[in-house]
This record gives structure tokens, sequence and C-alpha cells, in this order.
């Protein structure tokens, strides 16, 4: 059977940028309002700020001495960890409950010849009132693929940063902690590490062992390098902290060095620590995004559909991406769906690390000023 290309693809793109605009121009929008709404509202939390900076000072201001209602204002001052924790739950929810979400079974295949507003027209059926973001070329709702998608999409990135935060932040606290010859070796392998492009070792992982063989191949293809930055991260606040005279008064009161990294160490590294944990899903996602171009996605037991274009079994963004990057041109809500959904996700999840940083690190939180007049 020969199935018509619609004729109505240079339509689409008339007719739907305004949506893409509207979109580019909601992200720089959020972006100004972030930057600029902090300031007002450090006004407020002057109000209910007590903190001494003797004390802060001397160790130590912790996010555990604000009371509730410093904690609600301080919550309120930093919109980037509010619309990146909006995000956050929307994608936990696409992850574990994706059924009650999208309209559609992603499996299910429609009609390829339908009708609408009077006219029949052949799959893939750009974004309409039953396919808000269109179909792909087995008449397949891409909304419902995309919700769906971001289960498989989520564990791989979840486990990969898993894998790669173990590693960094052990061998960081290690060499850290203690200053001898195994530290500066696994520091030296550390660098060794970082000169290793990530996307490269993880393109040949995957090939040498083939993509097919299950998801686990991309977790340690993706996991087992790009762990060094967490390293030197967590490496450089632990001899930053240990410089600290607060670390001094506590080993000349007697503390062990196993209360001074469980009292002292580990809640000031934390600040830095937790926020890279959602930064480093971002970049996990942006590489997965750049293996689904270059053809490599979980599940590569693909099947070519009616117009040569293959997809992946399972919807997985990736793969998606993957599957459609060839018809760009020609039906751009292939590419645009997973594409949006990678963005979006991209940004809360980036969102998220800033304002964690900002709230749970005093430094960021409060300015030097703010510190300076409630000491006067």
């Amino acid at each position: 059977m020969i199935i018509a290309i619609e004729e109505y693809t240079s339509v689409w793109w008339i007719t739907n940028s305004g949506y893409l605009l509207v979109f580019l121009s909601l992200i720089f929008t959020s972006s100004f309002a972030i930057s600029n709404f902090s300031a007002p509202a450090k006004l407020v939390l002057k109000l209910f700020d007590t903190t001494n900076v003797d004390q802060y000072k001397n160790n130590s201001y912790k996010i555990n001495t604000l009371n509730f209602v410093e904690k609600i204002f301080t919550l309120l001052s930093n919109p980037a960890l509010i619309v990146g924790i909006l995000v956050c739950l929307v994608v936990v929810y696409f992850t574990f409950w994706p059924e009650h979400a999208a309209p559609f079974d992603p499996q299910e295949r429609g009609r390829v010849l339908q009708n609408f507003d009077g006219e029949t027209k052949a799959a893939p059926f750009s974004p309409n009132k039953k396919y808000l973001m269109g179909s792909d070329a087995k008449a397949r709702d891409m909304l419902s693929r995309v919700i769906h998608g971001t289960k498989k999409t989520m564990t791989i990135c979840f486990f990969v940063t898993i894998l790669r935060l173990g590693i960094g932040s052990l061998i960081g606290i290690y060499s850290g902690l203690k200053q001898n010859n195994l530290s500066k070796q696994m520091l030296s392998i550390s660098s060794v590490s970082a000169s290793i492009p990530s996307l490269l070792f993880a393109l040949i992982f995957i090939k040498s062992v083939g993509g097919g063989n299950g998801i686990w191949v991309f977790i340690f293809g993706l996991g087992l390098t790009g762990w060094s930055e967490q390293t030197n991260l967590v490496n450089n606040s632990i001899s930053w902290v240990k410089s600290q005279p607060f670390i001094e008064s506590a080993v000349s009161v007697g503390a062990s060095p196993l209360q001074i990294f469980y009292k002292h160490i580990l809640p000031n590294i934390s600040a830095q620590i937790i926020p890279s944990t959602t930064q480093e899903l971002s970049a996990i996602l942006l590489t997965l995004a750049e293996l689904g171009f270059l053809g490599l996605y979980v599940g590569e037991r693909a099947t070519a559909d009616i117009l040569r274009m293959k997809t992946p079994k399972y919807p997985e963004w990736a793969g998606m991406l993957s599957g459609a990057r060839l018809a760009i041109f020609k039906w751009p809500w292939l590419t645009i769906a997973p594409a949006m959904a990678i963005t979006i996700t991209i940004i809360g999840f980036n969102l998220t690390g800033i304002g964690l940083r900002k709230f749970l690190d005093p430094y960021q939180r409060y300015s030097l000023k703010t510190f300076e007049s409630n000491k006067s």
C-alpha cells in the first residue's frame, strides 16, 4: 500500500510557529524573573533573620538553625527552587503513573488514514485536537509516547547519577580526609578520567558491547566516566572545611575524627553535594539525547515502519529522537515532542540544583550586606 505524504507539512510550520515562539518566550521570561525576583524577597527575609555573624563565621550557620517561619520565607525567596521542584514533581508523576496521565496507550496503533476537518489525511498526523503533539507513522499518539517514555529515560539517568556520584564522592571524601600516597594516586586517576570525553567513551562502550543487550549497557557506558568533577568538588569542599577555625576548636576539645566528619564536615559539604545531583541528572539526560541523535538508544532492537523510519519498540526519549532525526524537516513534530520533554526536564533539574544550592548554602542565601545589617 502506498502511503500518501501529507501536503500540509509546510502549513504546519506556519500555523505552529507561534507555539514555538511562545515556548521560547516563556523560557527567557522565566529566566529573567528568577534572576530578579530574589532581590526584593531578601528585604522580607531581613525581618525574620536572627543569625549572628560571628556564629556564622565560627560554624556555623546550617539550614537546621532556621525556625519554621524562616524556612518558609527562605523558600518563598527562592523561585528557582519552586519552579524546579514543580517540574521534578511532574517528571516523577510521569515516571511512576504514566497510565494516568497519557490519553492513549503508547503502543496502540490507530488508522493510518483518518479524517480531520473534512479532509482525509495519512499518518503521521500533525498536532490536532485528537493528537495534541501529533502522531508517528503508525498513528501512535506522540504525547502518550513521551509520557510513557519518561520511565525508561529517568531510570537510566537515576542509576547513572548514582554510579557517578557514588564513585566521585567516595574518592573525594577519602582524598579530602586522608593526605597520603593512595589519595594522591586516586586524584591522579580522577584527572585522567576527566580527560576522557564521556560521550566518546559511552559511544565506544555501547557499540562494543551492543546497545541491544539491555539498559545496563547504557548505565555503565555513561557511569564509568564523568565522576571526576564530583571528586574534585567533594575534595575541595572538605579541604576548605578542614581549614576553618571551628575544626581546630573541635580537635582541641577532644572530638574524634568520626565526630568531626559527621558533625562539622558532612553538614557543610552537603550544600555542594546535594545540588550536584540534579545538575548531574540534566547532564546525563543531555548526553542521552546526543547519543540518540547518533543512533544509539535503549532497546536498539527497533523495527522499521512503513515509512522506513526506525522507531524503538518501547518509547524512550533518546530513541524517539533517533527515529525521527532524519525527518525533522518533513514531520518536525516527531522531533519536537521528545525534544521539548528533554529541554523542559533539563531546565527543571538545573533550576532545582540552583535553588537547592541557594537554600542550603548560607553564603549564597544571604549577602554579606545582609549579615552586616543584622550585626548592627
